[in-house]
């Protein structure tokens, strides 16, 4: 049996004096949408423009919430999520269509290529650039410099996404704000942003996660000693606050990271940091929100999150 959510009202009364509330996702099943020519959203939970309160100073705001264990998976009514493929699928004909298929299943590559065939060759120009340097050779297995193959456990997702993937060599900055309600931190990944790449590697380059009582940052091209927590802080510095995200990377084999975040009106006091050089992923977009296992001890969680930016550099 299926849990629902929450009505909007009932969500809305946990931030007294919150802004007006519409409605993008119930939480029935993954769906996904566009916000801009260069920011999409993926929700299998609930998912609203509007629900903060003024004092946060998040001026354009998105609210989302996920249930605990066994709610909200982005699989859960699987026949209707399928048919909304199939519908999206059916022979598109023109880039909006392969876009839209892309957006809504970040697997589907053939879609995203379609969508996009200039990435393909340039992408297919940088897996050779890779394998000269021998720093990784993703297709044949070694050093795959992104996350293991999903495991077939149950998840739930909601993540804005910068739209398109950006091409080796380029440079964009990003910036948002969030506010995190607590909730649990297991050992599981629970993805609170990833660097999501769709070259010869695909999956997440670089992760921060809501883990062991802490926010971490992962790298799985570059990993950092034996657990691979790259830099962390504990979550009491981080939930039911307002957090200030300012993300720089350049894409590709010859790319960079630099990110860092500090708590809003606090500019000079760094809440976590984390930069490095190397190898980011191509076609790559940056996701931000929640996505996280759904397993025995997994809580209900709320964040919300706004004032996108995204500015490309070079």
């Amino acid at each position: 049996m299926m849990l629902m959510l929450p009505t909007v009202a009932a969500f809305a009364s946990l931030v007294a004096g919150a802004e007006a509330w519409t409605q993008l996702a119930a939480g029935n099943y993954l769906e996904s949408g566009s916000i801009s020519s260069t920011l999409r959203w993926q929700s299998s939970g609930f998912l609203a423009s509007g629900g903060c309160t003024s004092s946060w100073g998040i001026k354009k705001c998105y609210s989302l919430k996920l249930g605990g264990v066994g709610t909200n998976l982005q699989s859960t009514t699987a026949t209707d999520y399928n048919s909304k493929l199939k519908t999206l699928s059916a022979a598109p004909t023109t880039q909006e269509g392969w876009e839209n298929l892309a957006a809504a299943d970040d697997d589907n590559l053939e879609a995203y290529f379609n969508a996009f065939p200039a990435a393909y060759s340039s992408n297919f120009a940088d897996v050779k650039l890779m394998a000269r340097q021998v720093v990784q050779n993703c297709s044949s297995g070694g050093g795959n410099g992104t996350e293991p193959p999903p495991p077939p456990s149950p998840r739930q997702r909601i993540e804005f996404l910068s739209w398109p993937g950006a091409a080796a060599g380029q440079t964009w900055k990003y910036t948002w704000k969030t506010r995190y309600g607590t909730t649990s931190t297991g050992d599981n990944f629970n993805h609170i942003w990833q660097i999501l790449r769709r070259d010869a590697c695909g999956g997440a380059s670089v992760t921060m996660d809501l883990r062991q009582g802490q926010v971490q940052i992962r790298d799985n091209v570059k990993p950092c000693g034996s657990n691979n927590i790259c830099a962390s802080t504990p979550v009491s510095n981080w939930f039911n606050k307002v957090v200030v995200h300012t993300m720089i990377i350049r894409y590709g084999i010859r790319g960079s990271i630099n990110y860092s975040a500090v708590e809003s009106g606090k500019p000079k006091v760094s809440l976590i940091k984390y930069s490095r050089l190397g190898d980011v992923g191509a076609s790559a977009s940056l996701k931000a929100g929640m996505y996280r296992a759904s397993v025995t001890g997994v809580a209900p969680a709320s964040v919300w999150i706004g004032d996108w930016t995204a500015t490309r550099t070079n």
